[in-house]
């Protein structure tokens, strides 16, 4: 098979460069090309479950783009289904999902379509490509008041969580990390059982995998992963904090800050600062928290108000890049546990 910049027959694949790879779809008419997903600036923007086969114009397949079509040889041509068999496969699957960058993309899709096999010749580039470009991910899930306790990886960490003796506190460390192997998965492609895991002396876990974080407050627990350093953490909004902690908490100008709020306002803006600088902390990896030296940098931070069962929460991700963050909340228990 071989490419060229031609006019494309009904039942033809036909690719276009998006920036360092191809997009690639079925042809059928101007007004009708079939593809797995946008093209992928489009595609950056949705979520896995959120990106299906659809249908699109040529010129939004394009994009400004080159067109080029697949050309056969004699013998693959014979094993090709027929363009009429072509256009009605891929119109079977229109609203199809299950996207996956490295294993199911849009090259599989069109390949299938013509040939009847899912093939993608750019896969190791575009798993080098993947791995390359900046993931924060955050997932949040409920933490379910009853689960049966099965063994984690690695055997460390499942020893620790099973020498908890407090039931609650125990439940929570489990959903952490169960949330943690499959926003791995999810986001990174990575098998949690493939990778090795370590503990420091402050007890934080890390891996030369890649870089994750882990908090959990009231019935939520979140998760951050990323290919740089990041820190997460959830508090709830209504989480009892001193006000005498200000001098520990606070920045001399934060303390200036404080003094301006309400009262109604001081217990919240509180509650805010000692996420925030949570997160800070948990990304820089130092040994003691001594949150009145932490400087707040807003274009180091990603910030969200979560509400869950009815109670807000503020979530704070320290990470290079925050504009990156995607949010994927109310994990269902199922999919991770």
């Amino acid at each position: 098979m071989k490419w060229l910049m031609t006019d494309p027959a009904p039942g033809d694949m036909i690719r276009v460069k998006a920036g360092e790879i191809y997009h690639y779809g079925v042809f059928i008419s101007e007004a009708e090309v079939i593809q797995f997903g946008p093209t992928p600036s489009e595609r950056l923007k949705l979520r896995n479950d959120e990106i299906k086969v659809i249908s699109t114009d040529i010129d939004a397949f394009l994009v400004g783009g080159f067109l080029e079509v697949a050309e056969f040889d004699r013998k693959e041509k014979k094993k090709n289904r027929s363009p009429k068999d072509t256009i009605a496969y891929a119109r079977e699957n229109l609203g199809r999902g299950g996207y996956n960058i490295l294993y199911n993309n849009c090259e599989h899709f069109a390949t299938e379509c013509v040939t009847g096999r899912a093939l993608s010749s750019q896969t190791d580039h575009v798993r080098d490509l993947f791995r390359k470009m900046p993931v924060v991910d955050v997932f949040t899930a409920e933490i379910p008041e009853e689960c049966t306790i099965d063994t984690v990886y690695p055997m460390e960490r499942d020893d620790e969580i099973k020498a908890v003796s407090n039931e609650r506190v125990k439940r929570e460390k489990y959903c952490a990390w169960k949330l943690l192997k499959y926003a791995l998965e999810r986001s990174l492609g990575i098998k949690m059982e493939n990778i090795c895991f370590s503990k420091d002396e402050n007890g934080k876990w890390s891996s030369p995998a890649c870089y994750f974080s882990i908090s959990h407050s009231g019935s939520l627990v979140a998760v951050a992963v990323s290919r740089t350093p990041v820190g997460i953490d959830v508090e709830a909004m209504d989480a009892p904090m001193r006000a005498e902690s200000t001098d520990r908490l606070l920045t001399s100008s934060e303390r200036e800050d404080y003094l301006t709020c309400s009262v109604a306002e001081r217990q919240t803006y509180l509650v805010e600062k000692w996420a925030a600088k949570e997160a800070i902390f948990k990304k820089d990896g130092k040994k003691n928290f001594v949150p009145a030296e932490i400087t707040i940098k807003e274009n180091e931070l990603y910030k969200k108000e979560l509400l869950h069962s009815g109670k807000g929460y503020f979530c704070f991700v320290a990470n290079q890049t925050p504009e990156k963050v995607r949010c994927f909340e109310e994990i269902p228990p199922q999919k991770f546990l």
